[in-house]
């Protein structure tokens, strides 16, 4: 059975923070609506492609978002 992977949402705002940018900020910057960023820091559509968006757009990898799971992956 495969886990959904678990992005660190903290980080991505510290990241966002450092730039001086807002989650419309991102949302343009990523190429996705504001509702997306909404929905994606509240937990309720976080998927690996947004992340990976997110994290372009702040010129950074993705995996630095990503939370490491203890979890086997089967």
């Amino acid at each position: 059975m495969r886990t959904r992977p678990e992005f660190d949402v903290a980080k991505l705002r510290d990241d966002m923070s450092e730039r001086g940018w807002m989650p419309t900020d991102l949302a343009r910057a990523a190429g996705v609506s504001d509702m997306a960023v909404t929905r994606f820091f509240r937990g309720e559509h976080r998927t690996a492609r947004m992340a990976k968006k997110f994290a372009d757009a702040l010129g950074r990898p993705v995996r630095r978002y990503l939370i490491r799971s203890t979890q086997a992956v089967a």
